[in-house]
């Protein structure tokens, strides 16, 4: 079995990338700041191996990219809380060049990216320049590179946003602002193959 590290895997997105490659037979490690499971139900969890590590000021996480065949970035935080250290300089950026740095260290061939589409005009400015800058770091580093910008994520446990995604998908919308999280885990998984 293919070892792979999920970062960020017990968040929305993370979650449900584990889930989709547990079905497929990989070996799972999600890290995480909580280390726990708040999305998937217990049966879909117990295949995953779930890690919680502060990736800016632990280091022990770095040990479990012995040999691994890739990491999966899922990082990111929408807004920023800077009285609370919560910048996307931090949580995009740093934690990016992290855990690339660590996985280069350890041999690994293989990095996803979940990134993001441009938002429109102004909006999520800031964001987007962390994410662009995360991209740009991972293409000088020697990985067999994968960068998904996905539009807005939808999945069941969304049900309002579901709704929207049908509308979109009903009306067929020119302008794509939804997609499912099966959209992304397929990309994903064909990638990895």
């Amino acid at each position: 079995m293919r070892k792979v590290l999920v970062f960020g895997g017990s968040g929305f997105v993370g979650s449900f990338i584990c889930k989709e490659l547990a079905k497929k037979g990989f070996d799972v490690v999600s890290v995480s700041k909580t280390g726990i499971n708040k999305y998937l139900f217990e049966k879909e969890a117990k295949q995953i191996r779930f890690v919680k590590a502060d990736l800016l000021a632990d280091t022990h996480w770095q040990d479990e990219l012995k040999n691994a065949y890739a990491v999966i970035n899922c990082i990111g935080i929408l807004f920023e809380q800077k009285s609370r250290g919560i910048t996307y300089k931090k949580f995009i950026f740093e934690s990016t060049q992290q855990i690339a740095q660590a996985a280069h260290v350890h041999d690994v061939t293989h990095f996803v990216q979940i990134s993001a589409i441009k938002p429109p005009f102004f909006i999520l400015r800031k964001y987007h320049f962390y994410k662009l800058a995360s991209e740009q770091f991972l293409q000088s580093m020697p990985f067999h590179l994968c960068i998904i910008r996905p539009a807005i994520l939808v999945a069941p446990q969304k049900p309002f946003f579901l709704f929207l995604y049908r509308l979109q998908e009903l009306l067929h919308f020119p302008i794509k602002q939804f997609e499912s999280l099966d959209n992304v885990a397929k990309q994903v998984l064909a990638f990895l193959k």
